[in-house]
């Protein structure tokens, strides 16, 4: 019991963790986009690119600081408050694209926010790997 408490308790720390690695994140990407380091697939990869990044990013820091503090953990409690926070700003983004449309900003919100939460899951998921 004490260790499913401490799992939800040590995810605390995901939420600014999330919000720094997606700011530094989107600052990488916007930097290797402007050198032109993903016009592979054309300007929709060279677009989207900063914020699988940031995503990328975040979801690897958080999940880094998650496994490096807290090294027995349960995964399914772990993963409560960041699921949480991630269906309220998907909820948010949702509500956008009801009240603007659909749009390329829209898109990007998303990608980053689904690549966020999966680089997280992975990261604790696979953590005999990264420790």
């Amino acid at each position: 019991m004490k260790i499913k408490i401490y799992s939800i308790l040590i995810s605390l720390v995901v939420i600014p963790l999330f919000a720094i690695g997606q700011a530094l994140g989107l600052l990488i990407g916007k930097i290797f986009s402007s050198i032109n380091f993903f016009y592979v697939g054309g300007s929709l990869f060279t677009e989207l690119a900063p914020y699988l990044i940031s995503g990328a990013v975040a979801g690897g820091i958080s999940g880094f600081v998650v496994i490096k503090f807290y090294k027995k953990y349960i995964l399914n409690f772990a993963m409560i408050i960041p699921s949480f926070l991630t269906l309220v700003i998907l909820y948010y983004v949702f509500t956008q694209i009801g009240i603007e449309g659909w749009s390329f900003k829209r898109v990007q919100d998303l990608a980053q926010q689904i690549t966020t939460i999966v680089m997280y899951y992975y990261i604790l998921k696979e953590s005999e790997d990264f420790i």
